[in-house]
């Protein structure tokens, strides 16, 4: 027997034992009532009826809510062991994302970006600091401007021309940001990459997590996105899927790189 299921067991034949119990304490006072008479007579009349609501209120528990409550645990436990299978390290809003963290505790980072302005605003200054920390290659993928960053746009609702510009103004900034940080390791390296097929939203692999997400500024009237961090480590389908979606941005990026900083090896 499972040490879960001993308690259950235990308080299921307690309520039947008090069903039980108050059923004939029921039974006896509405027997007497045949021979009571005046005050006693509605005294017996009274504790049969809290005798009946009472074995009522237990039947209902017992029959309806238990089994209920029942299932609710074992979902929960159920939910409690996917979570440990997928290795779950945070699924919120983009300020319950450990950025820093992220950064500074990677060696390797291929990052997936779809609102350019937004990331360089908001990663640029980790990146650059965990590459002066430690040693770590940074691949990141932007979507080719022309036909697939026209894909990009029309499908946040954007200016495409506008989206454009704003991906090779990016791609430069991050060039030059890289280039005249003082301070970067030797064993640092960055490579700017296009990606030639339509990215969906913002995604990061690094040697420890996998992050993917809903892009942060879809439209000013989109819901806040979800972000969902997953450490790398496992063989779940969702560790299958998010590896397939880093393996589909690799193998999608462009044969010579927009950019690579000296001694650039490949970005995993």
């Amino acid at each position: 027997m499972l040490l879960a299921e001993k308690p259950f067991r235990d308080a299921r034949s307690l309520l039947i034992s008090l069903i039980v119990t108050f059923g004939i304490l029921t039974a006896v006072a509405f027997v007497s009532l045949a021979f009571a008479q005046g005050f006693w007579q509605s005294l017996v009349s009274s504790i049969g009826s809290a005798c009946l609501s009472i074995v009522l209120a237990l039947s209902v528990t017992e029959v309806v809510l238990k089994p209920v409550f029942a299932r609710d645990v074992v979902r929960l436990a159920q939910l409690k062991q996917r979570v440990a299978d997928i290795g779950l390290v945070e699924l919120g809003a983009e300020s319950s994302i450990p950025w820093d963290d992220e950064y500074s505790n990677a060696t390797e980072i291929l990052v997936a970006v779809v609102n350019p302005k937004y990331w360089i605003q908001r990663d640029l200054n980790r990146l650059l600091t965990a590459a002066s920390s430690s040693n770590v290659a940074v691949n990141v993928c932007f979507p080719e401007p022309g036909p697939i960053s026209e894909s990009v746009a029309r499908g946040r609702g954007i200016d495409s021309e506008q989206y454009k510009l704003e991906i090779e103004s990016v791609a430069l900034d991050l060039e030059n940001a890289w280039r005249e940080k003082k301070g970067i390791r030797r064993g640092s390296s960055l490579q700017i990459d296009w990606v030639t097929a339509p990215l969906a939203g913002f995604f990061l692999a690094s040697n420890h997590t996998y992050i993917s997400a809903t892009d942060g500024a879809v439209a000013s009237y989109a819901a806040q996105p979800l972000y969902l961090a997953v450490g790398r480590q496992g063989n779940s389908d969702v560790h299958r899927w998010l590896e397939q979606v880093r393996e589909a941005i690799r193998s999608s990026r462009s044969v010579v790189p927009v950019w690579a900083s000296p001694g650039v090896g490949e970005a995993k």
